[in-house]
């Protein structure tokens, strides 16, 4: 799949440290354009000023883009995206993706998105093979929705083994690169 405009929700996930180099790494080998939006809790894990410099664009971290330039973040973006990708993807955030909530810019843009949206699931292994965490995964594949499957490796939080590590930028890359070109959530 060829992509001009990537739009990356990073959310709370301890993965998020991590992501001002997947950014760099996304607008080096796959995308044009990169616009970065972040959760509340992704900004405990990471700048939204690191993100802005690897980006090369203002972050947006709120629904209500005051003084950015958006009227309405989640339409314009949903607009502009040819992909969405929500790296880390919180066990939270895939949560209220299947419920369809719409409380916040990525829950907003999950729902008005009409480019393919990709999640890249970055938790806990317990979180991850939690049998709830796994049917919010089935209902949005079986609704469009495409998943990268987490990694084993050493979990930061606990720094114990576990499967549930977000994939390298490159695993992203080809993942996303071999999506079909009318691939759509």
């Amino acid at each position: 799949m060829q992509i001009k405009n990537l739009l990356v929700s990073v959310t709370g996930a301890v993965g998020a440290v991590a992501m001002p180099q997947y950014v760099l790494q996304f607008r080096q080998s796959l995308a044009v354009n990169v616009q970065v939006v972040m959760t509340k809790s992704a900004r405990r894990f990471v700048t939204a000023y690191a993100l802005r410099l690897l980006s090369g664009r203002r972050v947006i971290t709120t629904m209500f883009d005051e003084g950015g330039g958006l009227l309405v973040p989640h339409i314009e973006l949903a607009r502009w995206a040819d992909l969405h990708l929500i790296a880390p993807a919180s066990a939270s955030t895939i949560s209220k993706a299947s419920g369809g909530a719409g409380n916040d810019l990525v829950s907003l843009l999950c729902l008005s998105c009409k480019c393919p949206t990709v999640f890249a699931p970055s938790m806990n292994g317990a979180m991850w093979a939690n049998t709830l965490v796994q049917r919010n995964i089935e209902r949005l594949a079986d609704a469009g929705y495409y998943f990268i499957e987490p990694q084993q490796g050493l979990e930061v939080a606990g720094m114990e083994p576990t499967l549930g590590v977000m994939p390298p930028p490159d695993v992203i890359i080809k993942y996303i690169k071999a999506l079909p070109e009318k691939a759509g959530s």
